[in-house]
C-alpha cells in the first residue's frame, strides 16, 4: 500500500516540475520578444566637419592665475611655456591696465600685443574655488591708423560725439586738452598719449600728457620738454604739416 501510495506522489511532483519549466519557457520567450521590439536609439549624427575659429582664449582664475591658453593666444602673446604669467601677459599688453581691466571684469577693450592691434571680450563663468575670467581675443580690423578714426562705427561716433560736446560745453584749455586725450585713448590702445600746444612767444611746442592710475588720481600735467619747429617728432609734425 505504501509503494503505491507514493506513485501518485512522484507523478504530481513530475507535473509540477514539467509545468514550472513550461511557465519558465514561456516567460522568457515573451521578454525576448519584448526586447527585440523595444526601440533602440540610435546615436545623432553630429557634423564634426567645422572651421575652426582663430580667436584666442584665455581662462584666468581669481587672484590673476592663467588656467588655460589656447595655441591661438598663444601665438598672439608669444608665450609657449605649460603656465603663462598672467604678469608677463600684462606686460607684452599696450596698455596694461586694459588688458588688466579686462581679465578682472566683464567688458571690451582695445590693445595691442607686438604692435598688433587686439579686441577682447571677457566673460564670467562659476567654478567652485570662485568664479573665472574667460577672455576671448581677436585682432582688430583696421587698416590705417586715419580709418581708425574716421570709421563709421557706434564706438567712433559716440566718442567723436561726446569730445564734441565737451569742447562746447568749457573754452579751459586744459579742460579740453583732457577731453582729447580721453576720447582718443578710447581709439587707440597705447601706452600713453600727448598732445602739443604751439607756444607762440617762445617758438616752442609745449607738451601735455596724462600722469597716474585711470579712475584713482588720474590728472594732466605740462612736461619740462620743448619741442621747437623740425625737433623730435611733435616738431617735425609741425615744421613740415
Amino acid at each position: 500500500m505504501q509503494g503505491l501510495g507514493a506513485l501518485p506522489f512522484g507523478v504530481a511532483m513530475f507535473l509540477v516540475g514539467v509545468g514550472v519549466l513550461a511557465l519558465t519557457a514561456i516567460v522568457a520567450r515573451l521578454v525576448s520578444k519584448r526586447l527585440r521590439i523595444s526601440p533602440v536609439h540610435a546615436p545623432l549624427a553630429v557634423e564634426t566637419d567645422l572651421p575652426r575659429h582663430q580667436d584666442g582664449v584665455i581662462v584666468v582664475r581669481p587672484g590673476g592665475r592663467v588656467a588655460y591658453m589656447n595655441e591661438s593666444a598663444r601665438q598672439m602673446f608669444s608665450v609657449w611655456e605649460e603656465r603663462p604669467s598672467f604678469e608677463r601677459l600684462a606686460r607684452k599688453a599696450r596698455p596694461s591696465d586694459a588688458f588688466v581691466s579686462l581679465c578682472a571684469a566683464e567688458g571690451v577693450a582695445q590693445f595691442s600685443v607686438e604692435g598688433r592691434l587686439l579686441e577682447g571680450t571677457s566673460f564670467t563663468f562659476p567654478n567652485g574655488s570662485g568664479d573665472l575670467m574667460l577672455v576671448s581675443v581677436r585682432p582688430h580690423q583696421v587698416s590705417r591708423l586715419g580709418e581708425m578714426v574716421s570709421e563709421s562705427t557706434p564706438q567712433a561716433i559716440q566718442v567723436l560725439t561726446s569730445l564734441g560736446q565737451s569742447m562746447a560745453a568749457s573754452l579751459d584749455l586744459e579742460a579740453t586738452l583732457y577731453a582729447i586725450l580721453e576720447s582718443v585713448e578710447q581709439l587707440i590702445p597705447t601706452d600713453f598719449a600727448e598732445i602739443t600746444v604751439w607756444d607762440e612767444e617762445n617758438q616752442h611746442l609745449i607738451p601735455y600728457r596724462f600722469v597716474g592710475v585711470a579712475g584713482v588720481d588720474r590728472r594732466l600735467e605740462t612736461t619740462e620738454e620743448r619741442y621747437p619747429l623740425g625737433e623730435g617728432y611733435s616738431g617735425y609734425v609741425a615744421a613740415v604739416r
